[in-house]
């Protein structure tokens, strides 16, 4: 569980480091490893990164002149 995460710029580096660490503990302490759920309370993206996420979000299509001509 995290209170707050940002999931355009951290959550994908965060969700790897628990399941990472998660790991270790399990090979640390003799248990075995288990599946890692990831839960953010807030996860947010940062006004600076709309456009990068509008354009992963929303990809331009080619046009049909675009598709036909080879270049889409």
């Amino acid at each position: 569980y995290m209170r707050s995460n940002d999931a355009y710029g951290a959550m994908h580096a965060n969700m790897y480091a628990f399941a990472l660490l998660t790991k270790y503990v399990a090979e640390l302490t003799g248990f075995k490893s288990y599946r890692y759920n990831h839960f953010a309370l807030d996860a947010h993206i940062y006004a600076e990164f709309f456009d990068a996420v509008r354009e992963i979000l929303y990809p331009e299509s080619p046009s049909y002149l675009d598709k036909v001509s080879g270049k889409g």
